[in-house]
């Protein structure tokens, strides 16, 4: 703001209102400047975002929606930057699943309203946290706010960031497609979004960002094989750069290295942009965000970066200023987040900077004090009004500045409101004086000294000494001044300076009163802010207890707190440094072997200064077991026996798990299995301290066989037909039949797990199978060969039927069937001869019936036979006397006699 301003010479000069209270201090203004309103009071403090009215501060550093900064967001950029900004949006509010911030995010009057809220704080697009076509609520808000985007005349992009969330139900769904599910939204993306005029491109190309998906077991060279040639792929971190598929990377928020000594996580930001820079043909993009804080977040994970009044917000620009400049331009910029709320990333409702500001009017000066950092502050606006609703803007004055002469405006006499407002740099919150009451009119003669109070330091932690000075007070009349300084805890002092340490934390107000030689007075007030003095150095462990009993490794967690900020955590196990971290606290294991041992937290303070806590514990031997069988392989109905033995530590229980639904009491135990299969048999052995132990052994239980049995024929015997054929079998499911293949055609079949039964064939090799087919129409075969001869079938002829006394007869079997490899003639007589043919000579006439009896390789065949009948002779035998004895003259002759024919005399 340009004024024209009049001197006593009659000339005009046009001086910046920044400068007034250095250029105009000398000079009265000439003539009068009407009260002409610009604004009003409600304007100026009121909700000038897009955030729901009703939406309430939150405990996760989520402001109250208030009077916001709209000072161009590329300001904070370093000078020249050709950067453009856009701000990471998440489209999902407005469902039951997520936190109800006031408003629907799928809303178009809503959206309207964001677009217009983001153009006034110069953010020109959104990169818009997508989760699928098939997200109709999400994806809704996404159409819509293409809608909006284009309806701004090229002044508004948007891009899609393609979320893991979207594929994650493909994933976690057996046989589900997760580089195909990832293929078709890319496809939905290029048929339905990029072919808008306001989607985001880079050197031509449109640009799909990537949150988490590279997590999963993508075919990128698939994905790109199938998807629009021209598409570019930015992923997140330094990865988007290294990875052949990608075409650039974009940097975020990360809670998770927030350590003592970068509690921002600059040396993240760093390490992006160092990357980056050696990509130079893959597009960077940068990042801000105030914090960070998940408490709220149904997801949490208790993670949190501290806003810290505003200075995460421009350390984060103010790290990308350090490594980028008009020689090496950072492409684009990214706010993180416009509005996740959940996780307290939101700028949407504005940065709270923690100032405070307080108006005061001294004669014609306006004056005022400020609390908080100044660095968060781009410029101050004074205001006056006639009627406290109605506000006329008297400029911006630049940071640093402290009064404005009044008196230069040349206002009507009368009596107005006059206001200061801090405004805050991009997106931060602003901040408005109460109203400050200033009188215009003639100067009288004499006037009040103008009274100015300076304190130093305007804060610390108690005990804290604070000067105060009313040193830079005047008095128009250049009268000598007297002041009291009161310090607002109930002492006083006498000034120009003094010195009070305030004892107690608090915000206190401190007045001072100057007066003149003339006895006229006025006042000055500034606060101070005390904060109440840290607790004494301190660390607590824990665990492990004092003199208790662990395992290996100790779990050890600790914390603690120092007055001047906690630098470092050690843990000395037995005198040895095993783990240091720099920070408050830790939840770590630390290796010990088995025995006693000294365990010792130090931390170290931002003095340098250590303060320690010890525990004595025993480690005791960490239980490892192992697990025996008596088999791994059984038949079902078969017993096994499991072992648990301790290889190490000492075992107080187990338990064995058969694997089958069962269980017993260990450490011996037996099972009898009733089916058969593969099982894994568990044992779970415990200690009095520690984790339990488990071990395992596989065991097979085998189903009985199935068993067949040919009893007759035997293997490569030869026999006669029919083919005798008798045999059995079982099975663990039953027998459902048995049947007889003959040189492979089915020649017999019976329902029974055994048969005797005959074959008829004909002579020659054969292969008999014998099959049995059990109740799961599962079949068994054996099979045995034999060779069929002809039956053997003999005839016996005699050569005479009928022979005298003393002849001989001849025998012969012949085989009409068969061959004879043996032969046996008996003659009827008792006698025998070795056949097929004989004779024979019978010594008494008589009938005989001759046999004849034939062998093959087989066997016996059936006797044959035939009769003869032998004629006797006719004779006379002499009993008495007998040849060559002596007799008595009378001689005594005895004997008998036979003849066929018969004796006659």
């Amino acid at each position: 703001m340009l004024l024209g301003l009049r001197f006593p010479l009659g000339g005009v000069v046009r001086l910046r209102i920044g400068l007034i209270c250095i250029l105009l201090s000398g000079f009265q203004a000439f003539g009068s400047t009407p009260i002409t309103p610009t604004t009003t009071l409600a304007a100026e403090t009121g909700n000038n975002t897009s955030a729901a009215p009703t939406f309430q501060a939150q405990s996760n550093g989520n402001a109250t929606p208030g009077n916001v900064s709209k000072v161009p967001t590329s300001s904070l950029l370093y000078s020249g930057s050709s950067t453009t900004v856009y701000a990471h949006f998440m489209p999902w509010f407005g469902v039951s699943y997520h936190m109800d911030i006031g408003y629907n995010s799928n809303d178009p009057a809503e959206i309207k309203a964001q677009v217009t809220d983001m153009l006034s704080r110069g953010i020109a697009g959104v990169i818009i946290d997508w989760y699928g076509p098939n997200n109709t609520h999400h994806n809704t808000t996404s159409l819509n706010l293409m809608q909006e985007a284009q309806s701004r005349n090229g002044g508004f992009q948007f891009a899609i960031m393609e979320d893991a969330g979207a594929i994650k139900n493909c994933a976690s769904t057996a046989g589900c497609d997760v580089t195909a599910a990832l293929i078709s939204d890319l496809n939905y993306i290029t048929q339905t979004y990029i072919p808008s005029p306001a989607y985001m491109r880079w050197n031509g190309n449109p640009v799909v960002f990537y949150f988490g998906v590279e997590s999963y077991s993508i075919d990128w060279n698939r994905v790109r094989a199938n998807t629009a040639s021209n598409l570019k792929f930015v992923f997140q971190n330094t990865g988007g750069f290294t990875r052949t598929y990608s075409d650039g990377g974009f940097s975020w928020v990360q809670p998770g290295d927030v350590t003592a000594s970068d509690p921002m996580s600059l040396n993240y930001l760093a390490s992006f942009y160092q990357s980056a820079q050696q990509y130079s043909a893959k597009l960077p993009v940068g990042a801000s965000y105030k914090g960070f804080d998940d408490t709220l977040a149904s997801w949490t994970a208790n993670r949190h970066m501290q806003q810290q009044c505003g200075q995460t917000w421009l350390a984060t620009f103010n790290k990308a200023n350090s490594l980028w400049s008009t020689a090496d331009q950072l492409a684009w910029f990214q706010l993180v987040t416009w509005n996740d709320y959940e996780e307290g990333t939101e700028i949407e409702t504005g940065i709270d900077n923690c100032v405070g500001i307080t108006a005061s009017v001294s004669g014609d000066a306006l004056n005022w004090t400020i609390t908080g950092d100044e660095s968060t502050i781009d410029h101050y606006t004074a205001f006056i009004s006639n009627d406290g609703t109605n506000l006329m803007s008297l400029g911006d004055l630049p940071a640093g500045t402290r009064t404005v002469n009044l008196a230069a405006y040349g206002f009507d006499s009368g009596t107005y409101s006059v206001y200061v407002k801090a405004i805050g740099k991009p997106s931060i919150l602003n901040h408005m004086s109460a109203a400050a009451t200033y009188t215009s009119g003639t100067p009288s003669a004499q006037q009040p000294p103008i009274a100015r109070l300076s304190l130093s330091p305007g804060s610390g932690t108690a005990p804290v000494s604070v000067a105060a000075s009313t040193a830079a007070s005047t008095d128009p009349q250049g009268s000598a001044l007297t002041s009291t300084i009161d310090f607002g805890d109930g002492a006083s002092a006498a000034g120009p300076t003094a010195s009070h340490t305030y004892a107690n934390g608090g915000t206190y107000t401190v007045n001072a009163k100057v007066t003149d030689a003339l006895g006229m007075s006025a006042q000055a007030s500034a606060t101070v802010s005390v904060s109440a003095p840290a607790p004494p150095a301190a660390v607590t462990i824990g665990q492990p207890a004092n003199n208790s009993t662990v395992t290996n490794p100790i779990h050890v967690v600790a914390s603690g707190t120092a007055p001047s900020g906690v630098d470092a955590l050690q843990i000395y196990l037995d005198g040895t440094l095993v783990f240091q971290v720099n920070a408050s606290s830790f939840d770590t294991t630390v290796p010990a072997s088995a025995g006693a041992h000294r365990v010792v937290v130090k931390l170290w303070d931002k003095t340098g200064a250590a303060y320690m806590q010890v525990v004595n514990v025993t480690v005791a031997s960490q239980l490892t077991t192992s697990l025996s069988l008596s088999s791994s392989s059984i038949t079902t109905g078969g017993s096994v026996t499991a072992t648990v033995t301790a290889t190490s530590g000492n075992m107080t229980s187990s338990q064995i798990n058969w694997g089958d639904g069962t269980s017993s009491v260990g450490p011996s135990a037996s099972h009898i299995y009733s089916s058969a299969g593969n099982y894994t048999v568990t044992s779970t052995a415990t200690a009095n301290v520690g984790p339990s132990s488990q071990a395992s052994a596989n065991v097979t239980v085998n189903a009985p066989a199935a068993t067949l049995n040919i009893l007759q024929p035997g293997s490569g015997a030869t026999i006669h037909s029919p083919i005798h054929v008798v045999a059995n079998g079982s099975a663990p499911s039953g027998v459902n039949a048995m049947q007889i293949y003959l040189d492979g055609t089915l020649v017999y079949q019976v329902n029974a797990s055994s048969f005797d039964t005959t074959v008829p064939t004909s002579a020659g090799t054969h292969a008999v199978v014998v099959k049995l087919w059990d109740k799961l129409s599962l079949a068994y075969q054996k099979s045995v060969a034999v060779t069929v001869v002809p039956n053997l079938v003999t005839s016996l002829s005699l050569s005479s039927a009928s022979i005298a006394a003393g002849a001989s007869v001849s025998a012969a079997l012949t085989a009409s069937s068969g061959t004879i490899a043996s032969s046996t003639i008996q003659w009827g007589d008792g006698s025998s001869s070795a056949g097929p043919s004989a004779s024979h000579t019978y010594a008494a006439g008589g009938t005989y019936t001759v046999t004849g009896t034939a062998s093959d390789v087989v066997g016996t065949a059936t006797p044959v036979t035939a009769t003869v009948t032998v004629q006797a002779k006719a004779m006379v035998v002499m009993q008495s006397p007998t040849t060559n004895t002596n007799v008595s003259t009378s001689v005594h002759v005895q004997g008998y006699s036979s003849s066929p024919s018969g004796i006659v005399a």
